[in-house]
């Protein structure tokens, strides 16, 4: 049985990987490609594209395409009534992706090194028709950055309100995405929540992790979206290179002045395959073997003269609790209450708050 491996580890360095794990057949560079059948049939072994062998040439070969497309999955092999999300508003819901990557080039982001493509929309409008057949009613689209192709975005919300007038959804979009018009799009095909990438509520911690975006289009996408009717969910980032103690009571500050609706507050990881590693490392500030595959919720792995581990810890925690503990937030998400599985979700949720 061929033994084909994926993901941010080693993507870093795929023939590293191969020769340190004899085991590993292959390297999957890009799970949206078709040449992993041929590999897996025997039919091609070695110059594949986004499939990397021993016997291989020396450096990955990547597809030109910027089309994709895959077979419908078969969701009725996945438990979905076990996974669950805060945001949602019907159970169970479905992962959909209509694009793979991002064209922005963020320092801390796995996607920072892979190739921005679209998907064939035709092969979205069979699996969105699959889902509505079976009575599906929400969706999460998994995109990396929802509406950064603002005309493919556009086209989706037309598939989406098509397909199925039942369909409620979510999806991460990047601030300077976020135009009326669009959003306004969102709205009436069925979206209810838009997820920002905020990360930072210093201009200068933005830019040095390129980002691209500044505060005044966080306040503006933010305040459109809530026009509109669009729940919002931040996510901010502690520990990023650039931060220290009071730029992070500082984003504390900056995130209860937005007011979202759900925030996720993560932890730096340098994850592999990233700049933000490779600057780390560089740096010595956390040990070259590491291997994180996702520590957003985990204690820190690495700490700057400016910011200890224990800042970054106590710091993310002191932000849960002033923002998740507030009387008006839990009265208010109380009162907004519009499914029986809301109730439940936002029960088990503060539960299962972890605040240390």
């Amino acid at each position: 049985v061929p033994l084909v491996i994926s993901g941010d580890y080693p993507l870093a360095d795929p023939g590293g990987v191969i020769r340190a794990h004899p085991f590993v057949d292959a390297v999957l560079t890009d799970f949206t490609d078709s040449e992993i059948v041929d590999f897996i049939e025997g039919k091609k072994t070695s110059c594949l594209k986004n499939v990397f062998t021993a016997d291989g040439p020396a450096e990955p070969l990547a597809s030109d395409e910027q089309l994709f497309s895959f077979p419908v999955p078969q969701y009725p092999l996945f438990g979905l009534k076990d996974y669950h999300l805060p945001h949602i508003l019907h159970h169970p819901f479905a992962t959909v992706m209509t694009d793979f990557s991002c064209p922005y080039t963020c320092t801390f982001c796995p996607f920072e090194r892979i190739k921005y493509k679209v998907r064939e929309e035709s092969n979205l409008q069979e699996e969105l028709s699959f889902l509505a057949g079976l009575g599906i009613r929400e969706i999460w689209f998994r995109d990396q950055s929802f509406g950064s192709h603002k005309e493919h975005a556009m086209r989706v919300c037309a598939l989406v309100k098509k397909t199925s007038k039942a369909f409620s959804w979510s999806a991460e979009m990047r601030v300077d995405a976020a135009q009326r018009e669009l959003l306004a799009a969102m709205k009436e095909s069925g979206c209810h929540t838009v997820m920002f990438g905020v990360e930072s509520a210093s201009q200068e911690v933005l830019s040095r992790h390129n980002k691209g975006i500044n505060l005044e289009q966080v306040n503006s996408a933010f305040r459109l979206a809530r026009e509109l009717g669009l729940r919002t969910l931040a996510h901010f980032i502690f520990g990023l290179q650039g931060e220290d103690v009071h730029s992070q009571k500082e984003l504390i500050d900056f995130c209860l002045a937005l007011n979202p609706d759900f925030v996720s507050f993560n932890i730096a990881a340098p994850l592999c395959n990233t700049t933000f590693k490779e600057e780390v490392l560089r740096q010595g500030l956390c040990p070259e073997r590491i291997i994180e595959a996702d520590s957003s919720c985990s204690y820190p792995v690495w700490e700057s003269g400016k910011l200890k581990k224990e800042d970054v810890w106590g710091l993310r925690s002191a932000a849960l609790r002033r923002f998740y503990l507030r009387p008006s937030y839990i009265l208010n998400h109380l009162k907004n209450i519009k499914t029986a599985y809301q109730l439940r979700s936002l029960i088990r949720e503060g539960l299962s708050l972890r605040i240390k």
